[in-house]
């Protein structure tokens, strides 16, 4: 449920139990020092028309909250950079597009999917993992506070996904399993990445999660042995100083380096091609692309990698991506055939509810920024980049590299 969705009166309510959410918080393990669902009240509670009473009590609360978040930013030894809001607090309070000079601070509140930066109402665990990434380098409260707000949610997806598994893995279904058969790992591909991502945040003191994530990547690491393994691997040697799972980690690093380059080349599917062979093909080429950019962000594990192969392999990949993002729609479909196909270009930014849009240009994108002075076309490297600002928002544009492999 929405803070739009709820009574005023439930929303002054929800304002008054913070010193409960915040203790709450501390004992599921996550932040707890921060206001970020509060501000979210104070804007909701903005964009309403309310009686007298209702008016002095929402003034009351807003310089309550000046003083806590003023008081945090202190005790965080953090610059506030939220100036006065644009009407005085002994004034009427009217709508208005936020109490933050951050436009980004704009989303709804609450621990569900909500609005980003386009008209979408769900976030991704790809778009968290980058927007997270994005802010984990805050500089001013503000900035941190939406940092809380998205880890919030990226911890909600994760919890949710091992609850589900649970579910599933009861112990009638566990028992049936034959002698020798492995159970899957407990976390989805998509969100393997961002609870690594958090654990690292966790471990140089930036947030606090709930024990069960880094648990999660210590099930995977321990029971997986594919290139699944590989970002838990590195996380959890890193976190529990245990350099055997680095080691672990190189050696699958090692054989899916050797796998990718001497793996023959996947033809590009023509315009003609069935639906069938269009998906084949585009889950390979998917696969390949995460392979490769696993390899690139990793290269420094690696005994023998050799850049100028990578970029070849990048170029290729590329044109196969391209090729199949472009490729006409049967005739008989109603729609313009120069339409890209919307299995793989996020040509309607991300408001359909398919998960692998982004995740492919984000990833083509990474490998170019670390490959970019090893023989990868200017051209190229020019229709990705706008490719990508074209169907992207700003904050989940990768940031190119100073210096490259």
């Amino acid at each position: 449920m929405t803070l739009s969705s709820i009574p005023t009166a439930e929303l002054f309510n929800l304002y008054d139990s913070r010193r409960a959410r915040a203790t709450a918080r501390a004992k599921e393990g996550r932040e707890p020092l921060t206001l970020w669902y509060e501000s979210r009240i104070i804007e909701e509670l903005a964009t309403r028309k309310l009686s007298r009473l209702d008016r002095r009590h929402r003034k009351s609360i807003l310089l309550t909250h000046q003083y806590e978040q003023a008081s945090l930013a202190l005790h965080l030894d953090l610059p506030l950079n939220i100036p006065a809001p644009s009407i005085s607090p002994c004034a009427e309070l009217v709508p208005h597009e936020s109490f933050s000079s951050n436009k980004a601070l704009s989303p709804c509140a609450g621990l569900v999917p909500h609005e980003s930066f386009s008209s979408n109402k769900v976030l991704y665990p790809v778009e968290l993992l980058h927007l997270i990434r994005h802010y984990s380098s805050y500089r001013d409260f503000p900035t941190r506070e939406l940092l809380i707000e998205y880890t919030d949610q990226a911890i909600t997806l994760i919890l949710s996904a091992l609850s589900q598994k649970d579910k599933d893995l009861s112990p009638t279904a566990a028992a049936g399993l034959s002698q020798g058969e492995s159970i899957a790992p407990s976390l989805p591909a998509p969100l393997i990445e961002l609870a690594a991502e958090l654990t690292d945040l966790h471990r140089r003191g930036i947030i606090s999660i709930p024990a069960a994530i880094p648990d999660s990547l210590r099930e995977i690491a321990a029971t997986s042995d594919g290139p699944a393994a590989i970002i838990p691997l590195l996380t959890i040697s890193l976190l529990d100083n245990a350099p055997t799972l680095e080691r672990k980690a190189i050696r699958l690093l090692n054989r899916l380096h050797r796998s990718l380059l001497t793996a023959p080349e996947q033809p590009v599917a023509s315009p003609s091609s069935t639906t069938a062979d269009l998906s084949q093909v585009e889950s390979t080429l998917l696969t390949k692309i995460s392979h490769l950019h696993l390899l690139t962000l990793h290269a420094d594990y690696l005994t023998r990698f050799s850049p100028r192969k990578a970029a070849r392999l990048l170029q290729t990949l590329s044109t196969e991506f391209l090729t199949l993002a472009t490729s006409s729609i049967p005739p008989s479909s109603p729609q313009s055939p120069t339409i890209p196909r919307a299995g793989l270009v996020p040509c309607e930014s991300f408001s359909s509810n398919n998960n692998n849009k982004s995740l492919p240009l984000l990833q083509l994108i990474e490998i170019q920024n670390h490959l970019l002075p090893h023989q990868i076309p200017v051209a190229l490297t020019t229709l990705l980049t706008t490719l990508a600002r074209l169907h992207l928002p700003a904050p989940l544009l990768p940031s190119p590299h100073k210096t490259a492999i």
